[in-house]
């Protein structure tokens, strides 16, 4: 891979998970101030937390530290690609050519699992409250 290949990976790639970085601490940030209502298009949504407002504000509240602390990790993480291939430049890459697609893959990798492991503790904790409020 040259540098200017790993230059636009890491660049588009980068890009694309600090995107997912800053919709995931939104998300959490309108959790925590309790105005993400129950709805189609934004968060978490499973059959348990769809079932209820109450299932939705429970699976969420739970999720929460999930989503804001994996966006913040996958934030920098989008960040790491670009800066390997700014600080290490062509020396770096010349030698192993595989370094910023790893990163990047890795990256995207970490972050869709921190995502569905948010989408399993809210679900977890959305059916907890059914359950208790039959």
């Amino acid at each position: 891979m040259r540098v200017s290949d790993s230059a636009a990976l890491a660049a588009t790639g980068g890009a694309g998970l600090v995107v997912l970085g800053v919709l995931l601490v939104a998300v959490a940030a309108l959790v925590r101030s309790g105005s993400l209502e129950r709805n189609s298009l934004l968060g978490l949504r499973t059959p348990a937390t769809m079932a209820t407002d109450g299932s939705w504000r429970a699976g969420h509240v739970a999720a929460e530290p999930l989503m804001r602390w994996g966006g913040v990790l996958t934030l920098l993480l989008g960040v790491a690609p670009g800066v390997v291939v700014w600080v290490l430049g062509s020396a770096r890459s010349d030698r192993d050519p595989a370094l910023v697609p790893s990163m990047v893959g890795g990256a995207y990798v970490l972050a869709v699992g921190l995502v569905v492991a948010a989408g399993v503790r809210a679900h977890r904790a959305a059916l907890r409250h059914l359950v208790e409020h039959r």
